[in-house]
């Protein structure tokens, strides 16, 4: 059996097609924001690789954000985009790398 891997065209355009229709995040300003950022994390800087930079949104809004690495976005995720949580997240490290 022959197996056929798909285009790299072919997975950018499944990429901009899934950003758009899953996030809300057009292509446009995708490449915006890569550009703005100079392909790098938003949170920690990181440069990024275009198939591994990820076009954050506001999950109640949908509103577009920036772009994370893949690190920061389960970051985000994992404190459910509460401030509050990462505020006290950040205390409680702070605390502790104090003593």
């Amino acid at each position: 059996m022959k197996i056929i891997y798909a285009s790299e065209d072919y997975k950018k355009k499944h990429r901009a097609y899934a950003r758009l229709h899953r996030r809300n995040y057009p292509e446009e300003l995708f490449n915006l924001r890569l550009k703005e950022q100079d392909s790098r994390c938003a949170i920690c800087g990181e440069k990024c690789e275009e198939t591994k930079i990820f076009a954050d949104h506001d999950h109640i809004t949908g509103k577009p954000r920036g772009l994370l690495c893949n690190r920061c976005n389960i970051g985000c995720g994992v404190f459910r985009d509460n401030v509050e949580y990462m505020k006290k997240a950040i205390a409680y490290l702070e605390k502790w790398d104090n003593e």
